[in-house]
C-alpha cells in the first residue's frame, strides 16, 4: 500500500511538471514527448513519466499516435472558439461570486491588493512595450480570480480549457489583440468588485472573453504552426 501511494505521488509530480510545461508553452502543441528525455529533464524514471502522459492523454491535452509514440495535442480554431464560450460563461459566474466574497468580508486585503498590484505591473509592462510580461500578468490576474472559487465543478472545467486558451493568447497578444482594450476590461473588472457590484462584475468578465473569442473568429490562423 505505501509503494502503490509513493508510485501515485511521483507519477502525479511528474503529471504536474508536464503540464505546467504545456501551459507555459515550454512544451508547444506537436511536440513529442520522450520518456527519455522527460526523464533526464525532471530527474526522475521513466515509469512516472509514461503513466504521467496517460494521464495527460485522457484530459484530452496529449494524443498517441499509433507507431510514432505521445505527442501534446494541437486544436482547431473551432476548439479554441468552444474553449472561450465555456470561458465565457464559466469567468462571469466565478468573477461573480468573488465580489460576494469581498461584499461578505471574507475576502482578506492581501489578496485584493494582489489584484491592485498585478494590474499596475501590467500596466507598466505595456508602456514599455513588454507584451509577454503583459500576458503572463493576464495569467496571474486570472488564477487569482480563480483562486478563491469553491465550486470545484468550474474549477475542472476552466482547467480542462485553460491550456487552450494560454496557447491562442501567445499568439494574439503579438499579432491581433488590442491590449489596452484588454487591460481597460481588467481594470473595470476589478473596480466593479471593490464598487461591491455582482452582477455588472459577471457581466464585464464576460464580455471580456467574448470580445477575444470574436477576434479568434475573425483571425486567420493558418501560418500558426500548432493550430489544425
Amino acid at each position: 500500500m505505501v509503494k502503490t501511494r509513493a508510485k501515485e505521488s511521483i507519477t502525479h509530480i511528474a503529471y504536474d511538471k508536464i503540464k505546467q510545461h504545456i501551459i507555459d508553452l515550454h512544451l508547444m502543441p506537436g511536440t513529442p514527448l520522450v520518456e527519455s528525455e522527460l526523464s533526464i529533464r525532471f530527474n526522475m524514471s521513466r515509469t512516472p513519466i509514461r503513466e504521467a502522459i496517460k494521464l495527460l492523454e485522457a484530459e484530452g491535452l496529449v494524443e498517441i499516435v499509433l507507431n510514432k509514440g505521445a505527442y501534446i495535442k494541437k486544436f482547431t480554431k473551432s476548439d479554441f472558439i468552444y474553449c472561450y464560450e465555456v470561458a465565457e460563461a464559466l469567468e462571469g459566474m466565478v468573477t461573480m461570486q468573488v465580489c460576494e466574497k469581498m461584499l461578505a468580508g471574507k475576502l482578506d486585503s492581501a489578496y485584493l491588493e494582489k489584484l491592485r498590484a498585478t494590474l499596475e505591473k501590467m500596466d507598466e509592462a505595456l508602456s514599455s512595450h513588454n507584451y509577454q510580461e503583459w500576458a503572463h500578468g493576464d495569467q496571474v490576474f486570472h488564477e487569482h480570480i480563480y483562486s478563491v472559487c469553491e465550486n470545484l465543478y468550474f474549477l475542472k472545467m476552466l482547467s480542462n480549457v485553460y491550456i487552450q486558451l494560454n496557447s491562442v493568447l501567445w499568439y494574439l497578444t503579438v499579432a491581433a489583440l488590442d491590449k489596452q482594450i484588454s487591460q481597460n476590461e481588467h481594470w473595470q473588472i476589478y473596480r466593479a468588485i471593490m464598487e461591491g457590484h455582482p452582477e455588472e462584475t459577471r457581466t464585464l468578465a464576460q464580455k471580456h472573453r467574448e470580445r477575444v473569442r470574436k477576434i479568434i473568429a475573425d483571425t486567420d490562423f493558418s501560418g500558426f504552426p500548432f493550430i489544425l
